[in-house]
Order: structure tokens, then C-alpha cells, then sequence
């Protein structure tokens, strides 16, 4: 999967997770472009907005997370190595 996929996964993800916080439509744009990162603290996840995302990431690219690494990617682009098979 490259980057650019990469991003998507993530992207939908947050929909799919209910994310709110920082995460709005210039903030999505600026990411899918890879022009922006953001700390996952700067998105006010929940327990269960995590557990949605290892959910969704698994759904949309096959990666299955759990909760910890998530927290561990640290970033957006945290996520975007984790769904390219990198390690957090």
C-alpha cells in the first residue's frame, strides 16, 4: 500500500470512528494531501473512538490494531506507518 492509500485509510477511518476534535474538512484535505499531522491527544479520542479505528483501519486495509497501538503511533502520520505495515 503506498502513502497516498495510506492516508485514505486513515481519512475514512476517522469518519467511520466518529472523530471529532480538530478533525474537520480542511484538516482531512491538508492530511490526504500529506501536507498536515496531528497529535491523536489534539483529536479528543475516547476508548471507544480508538477501538473504532483499529475496526475501521482493519476493515479498509487488512492492518488489525488494537487500542495500544494506536496510542503508541502517537500522530496521524503515526497511523499512516502502522497502516503501511511499519511499527508504532
Amino acid at each position: 500500500m503506498n502513502e497516498t492509500e495510506a492516508r485514505a485509510v486513515v481519512a475514512e477511518a476517522m469518519a467511520a470512528a466518529s472523530v471529532h476534535g480538530a478533525w474537520d474538512e480542511r484538516l482531512e484535505a491538508s492530511f490526504r494531501r500529506g501536507e498536515a499531522d496531528l497529535p491523536l491527544e489534539a483529536l479528543e479520542l475516547d476508548s471507544l473512538n480508538v477501538m473504532e479505528l483499529c475496526i475501521a483501519i482493519e476493515a479498509h486495509a487488512g492492518v488489525e490494531l488494537v487500542p495500544e497501538r494506536v496510542h503508541r503511533a502517537g500522530t496521524l502520520e503515526g497511523l499512516v506507518r502502522l497502516v503501511r505495515g511499519g511499527r508504532a
